[in-house]
């Protein structure tokens, strides 16, 4: 059972509303949630909007490699419910798809997700992105700094 960093309470419970963890016995914000799961429901699908791979297709062309397809996957899955580093990290996707192609997908993927989270002025850390993703905080930094070269 988790226990509270300021009041070693129990009482920890996961806000929907903010997506923090928080110590209802002090208050304490323990972290975020992070949601992981679909982003609709099949039932819902036509009235959200089509799955990642027609999106893929209408944003990279019926030509795009499967590197490109998982990539943009694995991007969306990253993101959850973040919709605005989702929607800035796709784009960068697009404008460096030529560069990435001989690069590991798992490094990309970091360092997109660390490009889109500077530019969206939002806290984040290589190491903490690099965690999320199991990958190596190193290489996902030069991945980066390559990319932010493109620019």
């Amino acid at each position: 059972m988790e226990r509270c960093r300021n009041c070693k309470g129990h009482d920890i419970i996961e806000d929907d509303r903010t997506a923090d963890v928080v110590c209802r016995s002090c208050g304490e914000v323990q972290g975020r949630v992070l949601y992981n799961g679909p982003d609709w429901f099949e039932e819902e699908q036509s009235r959200i909007g089509p799955a990642v791979d027609d999106f893929s297709t209408r944003v990279f062309g019926e030509e795009s490699s499967d590197k490109i397809r998982d990539t943009f996957r694995m991007i969306s899955d990253a993101c959850g419910s973040d919709l605005e580093i989702r929607r800035v990290a796709l784009v960068l996707l697009e404008r460096f798809e030529a560069s990435i192609q001989n690069l590991d997908k798992n490094f990309v993927v970091g360092a997109l997700l660390c490009m889109a989270h500077k530019e969206c002025e939002r806290d984040y850390s290589i190491g903490e992105i690099a965690r999320r993703l199991n990958t190596d905080m190193i290489r996902v930094g030069r991945v980066m700094r390559r990319l932010e070269c493109l620019t």
